[in-house]
């Protein structure tokens, strides 16, 4: 009437073969098509030696770059604009006190109104991932 203990793993290690299986092929899988990460210390920690595949990667590598560096003029010009415009605020708030007087009499307190940052353009969507 009752099972032997032998007979229950037997039939266990049958039924989890094929799972094991296919998680040994998936790993194998996506093993071959990853570089190990060995490889992408190495390229992190020396991005000026360049190896010419002769695929569009290069490209597409030199392209981010320069969009990078693009982004880090606009983020540097945005922020000698805020300084700019902190200035002008600075400057704007001192002869403007004398509309805030009658204000900060009704209990306001000692806020003084900052401007309203400038708008710019929004940034160029990217070709490939769609992102802004």
């Amino acid at each position: 009437m009752t099972e032997h203990p032998g007979r229950r793993r037997l039939t266990a290690a049958v039924l989890l073969t094929p799972a094991a299986a296919a998680l040994l092929a998936g790993s194998l899988a996506w093993a071959s098509g990853n570089p190990p990460a060995v490889a992408l210390k190495q390229s992190a920690a020396t991005p000026a030696v360049t190896s010419s595949t002769g695929d569009g990667a290069d490209a597409e590598l030199q392209q981010r770059i320069r969009a990078v560096e693009q982004l880090r003029t606009q983020v540097a010009s945005l922020r000698a604009e805020l300084k700019k415009l902190e200035r002008a605020g600075g400057d704007s708030s001192s002869t403007g006190s004398s509309s805030n007087k009658s204000g900060a009499s009704s209990g306001s307190g000692t806020t003084a109104s900052k401007p309203k940052p400038a708008h710019t353009a929004a940034p160029p969507v990217h070709a490939n991932t769609g992102a802004s």
